[in-house]
């Protein structure tokens, strides 16, 4: 069954400085609903600027086709793996949970730069060290190694 949520994180800038990372998170409800709100998580070195704040939006009496464009700064404390996720759920007239789709963005914050992805972190890892050979970093008997 596909949820009648649609709901995208995009990267706002290129290249991404782990100091300070815009995304936006573009929403769309497919159906009427009684409410719905966005629920921040962060994992790994990934914060969220206003760490306090875990709802990001809450609507009632939702229309169908209902759109948002919700923007997040979040930052690295460190280098390493990261990762948001965001919880756009839906309730019924009286409160009641029905669904919620969850996009999830991950990062792997190194010295140089940082690379995102929705795929996961083996996927990062594998970028990272093509981009160590594409740039001479590493031997290509050091790419095939790793």
């Amino acid at each position: 069954m596909l949820v009648p949520i649609r709901a995208t994180l995009e990267v706002v800038e290129e290249p991404i400085v782990r100091e300070h990372m815009r995304l936006n998170l573009h929403v769309e409800y497919l159906r009427a609903e009684g409410s719905g709100r966005v629920v921040f998580e962060s994992s790994g070195v990934i914060q969220k600027l206003e760490p306090n704040k875990k709802i990001l939006a809450e609507w009632t009496s939702i229309r169908a086709g209902q759109t948002a464009v919700i923007p997040i700064t979040i930052n690295a404390q460190k280098f390493g793996e990261g990762s948001i996720r965001v919880k756009v759920e839906a309730y019924d007239q009286n409160g009641k949970f029905h669904y919620s789709s969850n996009p999830t963005q991950y990062f792997l914050v190194k010295e140089e730069e940082v690379l995102t992805g929705r795929s996961g972190f083996t996927d990062l890892k594998l970028q990272y060290i093509a981009h160590l050979k594409e740039n001479g970093k590493i031997s290509y008997l050091d790419y095939l190694r790793r």
